[in-house]
């Protein structure tokens, strides 16, 4: 488990270089693929390649 101080939303725009960190996932591979995490932990990605283009 990760140790992290949650903010309220919406964030007020301070961030610090020290303390931030940006998270980037790839939509279409770990969520919309039959192959990705989601399709591997048993969830169905077809509904969700509908919201997104491609």
């Amino acid at each position: 488990m990760i140790k992290a101080t949650p903010f309220d939303f919406p964030y007020d725009g301070r961030l610090v270089a020290e303390n931030t960190a940006l998270i980037v996932i790839d939509l279409q591979q770990d969520f919309l693929s039959t192959s990705g995490y989601f399709a591997r932990q048993g969830y169905d990605p077809s509904p969700l390649g509908r919201s997104c283009r491609r």
